[in-house]
């Protein structure tokens, strides 16, 4: 997995060097992140018109092979080949986007790592005594957690002055990066949203769930002007899949630091934007038509061509 988390690693510190803070690090982070994947979710909406474009052809060929399962499957194949159509086309943006979101987890759970550039050696050292420290009953290690070693240290690094594993400069680095350099708009970053007690950081989760929402009705929205039967009829599935998104959302950021959900609530707004720009100029509407246009421009050039042969 490092061919994720050392890019994504990289990304964040360069980001964070640029702005100096780590919420607008995060912002840029995901400005980025998202422009990557435009040609994506470009080609995906083109896909799902082009999808669209086949509906009645798909339901005449399901209704001529209504007993025949098997053989609907092989038209319908066939006629996706023919049409240089790939059905899973759309699901690319989804499947670049969880290896990002799951590497950044890593990331976040790292900023010594991954924003200060301490080395692996020292971080292990450091790492060994937590545990030895823990073992013996030292109250101020009590809450250090597999995983959560470097967040540990940023908040505790008075524990380790004594220990000479971190050097003067590092040591320093860390301090101040530990008071100031997770803040944002008065909000701890890396404190994770505790759903029993009520706190400031209930924004991130709640941002995250109802941001999700938003997307997920613009994309149904999309959906069902593209001519998706399944998104036109709605019924319990597509409820499902409306409000699948938000509450896994509001799951993950009550239960990760807040970075994770403040990420994902950018990603799920620059989606939104995302998603209406895309739409206005890739409709399935235009999409379509303009297919259409190309379709009979290459047909009346056949017949030219073939009148021209003839003659």
């Amino acid at each position: 997995m490092s061919i994720i988390y050392i890019p994504l690693g990289w990304l964040l510190e360069y980001s964070y060097k640029l702005v100096n803070n780590y919420g607008l690090a995060l912002i840029l982070f995901t400005v980025i992140v998202k422009a990557a994947m435009v040609p994506l979710s470009i080609k995906q909406q083109q896909g799902m018109a082009s999808q669209a474009r086949l509906q009645p052809r798909i339901q005449a060929l399901k209704k001529r092979y209504e007993k025949d399962r098997q053989k609907f499957t092989e038209e319908q194949q066939k006629l996706y080949q023919e049409e240089k159509i790939n059905p899973l086309s759309g699901c690319l943006p989804m499947l670049i986007q969880m290896p990002v979101l799951f590497g950044l987890f890593h990331v976040i759970y790292r900023p010594l790592t991954y924003i200060l550039g301490v080395s692996k050696d020292t971080i292990d050292a450091a790492i060994a005594f937590g545990e030895a420290s823990k073992e013996k009953g030292i109250q101020v290690f009590a809450e250090f957690a597999k995983g959560r070693e470097e967040l540990f240290m940023l908040k505790n690094m008075d524990a380790f002055k004594n220990a000479n594993i971190f050097d003067t400069a590092t040591k320093e680095n860390i301090m101040d990066l530990g008071v100031k350099g997770f803040k944002f708009l008065g909000l701890d970053l890396l404190e994770t949203p505790n759903f029993k007690e009520l706190s400031w950081l209930w924004i991130i989760p709640l941002l995250s769930g109802g941001s999700a929402l938003v997307s997920s009705l613009i994309t149904m929205k999309i959906n069902k002007q593209g001519g998706n039967p399944q998104a036109a009829a709605g019924g319990p599935n597509m409820n499902a899949m409306l409000f699948m998104m938000p509450i896994m959302s509001l799951f993950f950021t009550f239960s990760f630091p807040a970075g994770i959900g403040f990420y994902w609530t950018c990603s799920n707004l620059l989606a939104i934007v995302q998603q209406v720009l895309i739409n206005r100029y890739y409709s399935p509407a235009l999409v379509i038509a303009r297919q259409e246009r190309k379709n009979i421009k290459m047909m009346r050039e056949r017949e030219a061509k073939i009148k021209d042969l003839i003659v």
